[in-house]
């Protein structure tokens, strides 16, 4: 599947069209597919984070870990 008949497949049915294009899509994730327009567009938002990282982990992701002694 290409171009307009792809668009028209993830609009009416995004999983089954992104199934077909070898993308699984987990059970239970809803896929929402939207299109922009001149006039309009969508701004996505990424999911509020449900764990803290450590301090461990924290440093390590600033900098503060190093593999040299």
């Amino acid at each position: 599947m290409c171009g307009e008949a792809l668009k028209a497949e993830l609009i009416a049915n995004p999983a089954a069209a992104l199934k077909a294009e070898g993308i699984d899509v987990p059970a239970g994730m809803t896929v929402t597919v939207v299109e922009d327009t001149d006039k309009q567009f969508h701004l996505v938002l990424p999911p509020v984070p449900t764990d803290e990282l450590s301090d461990e982990a924290l440093d390590a992701v600033a900098g503060g870990a190093s593999d040299r002694e």
